[in-house]
């Protein structure tokens, strides 16, 4: 389940987005606060569910559940 979205400024960038997307997703009784590229970070929602991809701090893929 996805809780919230937070973009972050990113400090020390000297190429690409200075901005850093991280969205907290909920899975079972444990929340992962991870990072996302911009696109994924504008088209997930709270309060979607699905299932997620992770590794170490980073979301690989969420395919959201259908409707």
């Amino acid at each position: 389940t996805v809780i919230s979205k937070t973009p972050e400024l990113a400090l020390g960038v000297k190429w690409g987005s200075s901005w850093n997307y991280k969205i907290l997703f909920e899975v079972g009784n444990h929340q992962f606060p991870l990072y996302v590229l911009q696109g994924d970070y504008e088209t997930i929602q709270e309060g979607m569910t699905g299932t997620l991809i992770w590794q170490e701090e980073n979301m690989v893929e969420f395919i959201p559940d259908p409707e």
